[in-house]
């Protein structure tokens, strides 16, 4: 039991640090265009990073690599969701 728990918590582990790699990342982009971000959606942002990040290493789980790699490409997966939010207009009929 020890061992899928620790397996589990390295696989989470990996998937951060790929999430922590890609929100590096976004914040050198944005700061080479000049664009600024505020501190309290930076938060928002990292914070969930983070928990995708670790969810997508624990599901896509191939190894510490895979791991790693699936934890940045979450992060991608969820801006690709925000950018498509913002493009679409959500109706709520009653």
């Amino acid at each position: 039991m020890n061992e899928v728990i620790n397996h589990l918590l390295i696989s989470a582990l990996f998937g951060v640090l790929g999430a922590v790699l890609r929100v590096i990342v976004t914040v050198k982009k944005m700061q080479g265009s000049g664009r600024s971000f505020e501190r309290g959606a930076f938060l928002v942002y990292f914070l969930c990073a983070l928990v995708i990040g670790a969810f997508s290493g624990i599901i896509l789980d191939f190894g510490r690599t895979g791991s790693f790699l699936a934890g940045y490409a979450g992060v991608d997966l969820m801006k690709g969701y925000a950018t498509a939010f913002k493009r679409t207009k959500i109706q709520v009929k009653r």
